[in-house]
């Protein structure tokens, strides 16, 4: 159910957004990201990553994402660097210290 709210809250937020722009920012990659791993398209949620990355590399909300797909893979290390690379862009970025410590804690790692 949390999935298919996801998805139409994201798709009028993009449909929305289409109205006023049309180049693709970030923000649209990243949500996209978001979509195709709710419903399990992990490699098109990291590719969606990559772009937001190209277009912004210092924006950290995609390094985010993209650890959050790494994890939800088990790529326990390839999130780490991810999670820890945004927080070097943020250090204030509560989503990234949350997202690191729960990834910790997923994987027992507690160092």
């Amino acid at each position: 159910m949390k999935k298919i709210l996801l998805f139409f809250l994201v798709s009028f937020l993009f449909a929305v957004n289409g109205f006023c722009q049309t180049k693709k920012s970030n923000d649209d990659y990243v949500g996209k990201s978001i979509i195709n791993q709710a419903f399990g398209d992990y490699q098109g949620a990291l590719i969606d990553c990559e772009k937001a990355i190209k277009i912004n590399p210092k924006n950290e909300k995609a390094y985010v994402q993209r650890a959050n797909v790494k994890d939800e893979q088990g790529n326990h290390e390839g999130a780490l660097a991810d999670f820890n690379k945004a927080i070097i862009l943020n250090p204030m970025s509560s989503l990234a210290w949350f997202c690191i410590a729960y990834s910790k804690f997923k994987f027992n790692d507690f160092q």
